[in-house]
């Protein structure tokens, strides 16, 4: 029998030497996370679904911008800092705004629309170990995967205007393949 010392075999692919990694899209910490402390005396844990603490505006607002502008050091750090910031802030037992209530923030911006919703239906199945999870949001999640995977290959490459980091895109792979 041949025996491989897995520990040699993958350093010698040098995926893996810490010279090699793209700090820029995988960095030890976000870093430039911004704050969104909100000192207005807003009700944390409001029932009202079309309510939107400034705090988030302003996040949904700046993550947006980010996105257009195609900034990935920023990106990356609203999507791995302020966005849990926020949604252990505002949103630790319920889910976050539904998209028709932010739309508006974002000039209805559709593929935009899209990364949001699959944060949010994430951030859903998050709460209470995904207990709370209906059938409706399990269909709705998975058919914004299909959108968003459809998008991606029936457009063709040259009118692709994405960019984001590549932690949210091995979260979104691994979710969808989760769910499926």
């Amino acid at each position: 029998f041949f025996f491989v010392d897995h520990h040699l075999a993958m350093s010698g692919l040098g995926y893996f030497a810490e010279d090699i990694v793209d700090r820029a899209n995988f960095p030890e910490t976000a870093v430039g996370v911004p704050s969104y402390a909100d000192e207005s005396q807003e009700i944390i844990g409001s029932t009202d679904e079309t309510y939107v603490p400034e705090a988030v505006k302003k996040f949904i607002i700046d993550f947006h911008k980010a996105f257009r502008n195609k900034d990935l050091t920023s990106i990356l750090a609203l999507y791995e800092g302020a966005w849990n910031e926020l949604s252990e802030k505002w949103y630790k037992n319920s889910s976050w705004p539904k998209v028709e209530v932010i739309a508006p923030f974002v000039n209805n911006d559709a593929l935009f629309l899209v990364l949001y919703k699959e944060m949010y239906y994430r951030h859903v199945y998050s709460l209470n170990s995904g207990t709370l999870v209906t059938l409706e949001d399990r269909v709705e999640s998975f058919q914004n995967y299909f959108n968003l995977f459809a998008y991606l290959i029936k457009t063709p490459p040259e009118n692709i205007d994405i960019s984001l980091p590549n932690q949210w895109i091995w979260d979104m792979i691994d979710e969808f393949i989760w769910q499926y």
